[in-house]
């Protein structure tokens, strides 16, 4: 592999399948919290191979439908929503989060998980007020991203993943949102997970916890695995899981 791979492409041929700041663990707790039912219309921003729709609609049977922007994460995802006979009942579009082609108040809830920070701060804006058009009064914004203590990191952060990125502080967070028609109701912050070898075991169980190791130690893989390792070990990188009401 080259080193000058994207980070989460790099993470996602080693075998890491749940892509998250905060790991599987903070993504359940996200879904708790917005108490999806069956008649619940979801929105998930950023689809990736579909392993979160794919859960959502097989415990809940609400309609779920996923953008993505990127056709070979999209190839996978359709792929695999084919495999498990779930095509018909969940779509996914080739769309950008800046511009959604969903009419006004479709939404009861809206997925934005670890996407955010790959945008800059107007980008930013502009896909959360994009958010909150197509979300219906009350419905929720679900966001689970990267929040940092000190803004030294990001240029090591951005280095580490080979691609610019623009995480925000906590409090950054909430301005951004209560800014755009937003009201926080809950959050949830900790230590980065994404790469904690007790989280890659709860996310990818122990045998496929094991493969992923064994690709990082690859001698074409070490050199990227360790810089994103210890970038992301510095404790001044968090993740972050904020609950957000369209008012």
């Amino acid at each position: 592999m080259s080193s000058r791979i994207l980070g989460h492409t790099f993470m996602k041929n080693l075998g890491r399948t749940k892509l998250r700041p905060g790991g599987g663990v903070t993504t359940k707790w996200l879904l708790n919290e917005a108490n999806i039912q069956p008649s619940s219309k979801i929105l998930e921003v950023g689809c990736n191979h579909a392993d979160n729709i794919i859960g959502i609609y097989n415990e809940y049977k609400c309609d779920v439908k996923a953008i993505d922007l990127d056709d070979e994460a999209l190839q996978e995802c359709r792929q695999n929503l084919n495999l498990l006979g779930f095509e018909k009942e969940i779509e996914v579009f080739n769309m950008d989060a800046k511009d959604l082609k969903f009419p006004d108040a479709t939404f009861d809830i809206v997925i934005n998980e670890a996407m955010l920070t790959m945008l800059n701060p107007n980008d930013k804006k502009r896909a959360v007020l994009e958010y909150h058009r197509v979300l219906k009064q009350d419905g929720l914004l679900l966001t689970h991203d990267i929040a940092i203590v000190d803004s030294s990191i990001k240029k090591e952060l951005s280095q580490a993943v080979n691609i610019n990125t623009y995480p925000l502080t906590k409090e950054d967070w909430f301005s951004l949102f209560e800014s755009n028609g937003f009201k926080v109701q809950s959050f949830k912050m900790g230590r980065f997970l994404l790469l904690d070898k007790e989280t890659i075991i709860k996310d990818e169980g122990a045998i496929n916890a094991a493969k992923f190791y064994k690709n990082a130690q690859k001698e074409e893989n070490k050199e990227q695995f360790s810089k994103m390792l210890k970038a992301t070990s510095n404790k001044s990188i968090n993740y972050i899981a904020i609950v957000s009401k369209k008012i």
